[in-house]
Parts: structure tokens; C-alpha cells; sequence
């Protein structure tokens, strides 16, 4: 696998390939800094020009070129609007999934129900359509903790979680909870809506590391559905339906409203931005999966629940998370906003012109 294919981070000119290193490096040299997405591939594009493909000719192509590059697909699915569009996308143009992986967060309560309640049914519906399809149960309880953290000392360098008190990186769940590792079997992940903002009347669109870092890594055979750096102009073609739809719909905003529509999961247009992005209308907007309830950084109460418990069955993991979490905080205080138990802060790649709004 190419380096430059493995997202990561330049500070002045060196490309660094861990996280913390990078933020280390902003720290002592103070030079500028940005997250390197496919910059080789992104760059050859104009952004300002508009793929003239439809977005449903687009999504049809993205499905059938990942169905011929591998002998087996599978999906992690959630039942969120963007996995539920790549699988009903599929299924729409009778284009097989070999295997549906469904992650069980067993000991918390909000994902164990989400399980049971939503994504097991929705994969099972699926199943009526398409019964050669596996349905595959990757389980994380107190075992998975034990060994996810239990080789996180402070000199890995490692913080993927967002601050969470749970494994959350899907690099991991796919090789050591899946064991897929060999190169005919792609796994996709339904990474990800545009993030654009506004500078001087005009929007721009750039990558942030937040999002991608839980995926990343060395698994080259880990497709992102929507950023396709094998099909640029499918993730182009979204920038500009979404910048369109908000110049239409929302004229005469400022950078605020910019943050509220696409960057606040919580807020109420987290449904309207999926559909801007071409997710399609939502299966039930009152379930916390389509309407964005669901997603919350590890300064949740939830997490003082889960801390709690492993305090009482004295998990090792906990002490690991907490060593390596406060070592880090304490060490690059600089990559925090707050506090570790909201995660590192974002990185942004270069900026890319969509197209002129309005004067802010």
C-alpha cells in the first residue's frame, strides 16, 4: 500500500503517520499544519465545477465498481441514514452484499438497544431480499475492553476514541474482532457527508481528522463509500448538492448557521442535511439512528455509568484509558479544547471553492 494513500498529517514539510506525533510537533515547532487526505489524487480536481453525472447514476456507478474490484463485500452497518443509503443502494440496483457486520457494544445500554431494536431487524429485512447474505454480531464486552486496552500504554501514542470509555476503532473490530485482513474481501464504511463552510461570501469544503481517524490506518482494503478517492467525482458531486441546496434554501446565512446545518448532530437539521447530502428520507425520523440523537462524545453521562461499572469489576482497561488519556492531555495540551473525555481536536486538510453564496 502507497504512504500517501493512509490519511494522516503534515506539519511544515513532514508527513507524520501517528496523531499525537503530529500534535507533538505542532507544539515545538509552531509551524502550519493540516490533515493529508488524498491530497495526490483530490488536487488533479476543480472543485468549482460540478460532475455533470447524476447523483443516483454516481451512487449506481460507486456500488458496482466496488461489487467488481472484490470477491466478497462486507458492510458495517448501524442503520444510520448513511449505512442504510449505501445498503438500500445496493439492493436498489440488485447488486449482491456478501456480509452485513453489526457491532454490539454489549455494556452499553443506548447501543445494546439500538442492536436489538433497529439494526438486527433492519439487517434481518434485509435478509427477505437478499438470503445468501451473512449477518455477522461483532460483540464488545468486558473481554474486548480487556484486550483492546490492554496494550494502550502512553508510549503507543495512540487516541482514536473521541474520548470515549469504549473501543471504537473499526480498523481493529475488522481485524481482530472480524479476523478479515486478506485482500479480496472489502470493507466498506459509509464514511462521509461534506463538511463545508463559509469564508467572505463564498463556501469551501474540507476534510476533517475526526471523523476518518476511526478508520484509517493500514488496511488498504477499507472503502470509504462516500469519499471514493477511486471515484473523486462522486464525493465532488455531494459537496455540490448540499452547497446548492443550502444556497436555495438558506440564503443570506452566516458561518453560525453553516456550523448548526452540517457540523451539530444534535441540533434540528441533522435529518434535512442528510437528505441534502442524498441520503434519502429517513426510515423513522423519531428513532435516535436517523435523526442524530444517538451520537454523543465520551463526555456523555453514559460514560460516567460505564466508568462506574468498571471501577466496581476493577477493569484494568479503565486504568489503561485513564493513564494514557490524562499522560496525553497533559503532555500535548494543545490537541484538547477541553478535556480529553471530548477527544482531540480536529485537523482540517486545505481548503477546496465550491462555489460564491452571498456576502456573510
Amino acid at each position: 500500500m502507497d504512504v500517501m494513500d493512509i490519511p494522516h498529517w503534515v506539519v511544515g514539510d513532514k508527513h507524520i503517520y501517528n496523531q499525537l506525533e503530529a500534535w507533538q510537533e505542532i507544539g515545538e515547532s509552531k509551524r502550519e499544519f493540516r490533515f493529508y487526505f488524498h491530497d495526490h489524487v483530490y488536487d488533479r480536481y476543480d472543485w468549482s465545477r460540478e460532475p455533470t453525472q447524476t447523483w443516483d447514476n454516481l451512487v449506481h456507478q460507486r456500488c458496482l465498481q466496488l461489487r467488481q474490484k472484490y470477491r466478497k463485500l462486507s458492510l458495517w452497518y448501524s442503520g444510520g441514514r448513511d449505512s442504510h443509503h449505501v445498503l438500500r443502494s445496493f439492493a436498489r440496483h440488485k447488486i449482491p452484499i456478501d456480509e452485513i457486520l453489526l457491532l454490539h457494544w454489549t455494556m452499553n445500554p443506548i447501543r445494546s438497544a439500538e442492536y436489538y431494536n433497529w439494526q438486527l431487524p433492519l439487517a434481518n429485512r434485509y435478509k427477505e431480499i437478499n438470503p445468501q447474505v451473512k449477518i455477522t454480531t461483532v460483540e464488545v464486552g468486558s473481554k474486548q475492553y480487556e484486550r483492546y486496552y490492554g496494550w494502550m500504554t502512553p508510549d503507543k501514542k495512540y487516541f482514536v476514541d473521541d474520548g470515549l470509555f469504549q473501543p471504537s476503532d473499526f480498523e481493529w473490530f475488522t481485524v481482530n474482532l472480524c479476523n478479515i485482513s486478506d485482500s479480496s474481501t472489502g470493507v466498506i464504511v459509509a464514511l462521509e457527508k461534506p463538511y463545508l463552510y463559509l469564508s467572505a461570501g463564498k463556501i469551501y469544503h474540507r476534510f476533517i481528522d475526526k471523523i476518518i481517524r476511526e478508520y484509517r490506518g493500514s488496511i488498504s482494503e477499507f472503502e470509504m463509500f462516500y469519499y471514493a478517492p477511486d471515484l473523486p467525482e462522486f464525493y465532488i458531486k455531494q459537496c455540490h448538492i448540499l452547497a446548492k441546496y443550502i444556497k436555495q434554501n438558506y440564503p443570506n446565512k452566516n458561518q453560525n448557521f453553516f456550523d448548526q446545518f452540517i457540523e451539530s448532530p444534535h441540533e434540528q437539521y441533522y435529518s434535512e442535511f442528510c437528505s441534502a447530502c442524498g441520503r434519502g428520507p429517513a426510515i423513522n425520523e423519531n428513532v435516535p439512528a436517523n435523526n442524530g440523537k444517538n451520537k454523543y462524545t465520551g463526555a456523555h453521562t453514559l460514560f460516567d455509568g460505564l466508568i462506574d461499572l468498571a471501577k466496581k469489576e476493577n477493569f484494568q482497561s479503565l486504568k489503561v484509558w485513564e493513564d494514557y488519556s490524562s499522560h496525553w492531555k497533559n503532555k500535548t495540551p494543545q490537541a484538547f479544547e477541553k478535556n480529553y473525555r471530548t477527544g482531540a481536536t480536529g485537523i482540517r486538510s486545505n481548503p477546496k471553492f465550491i462555489m460564491d453564496y452571498a456576502a456573510e
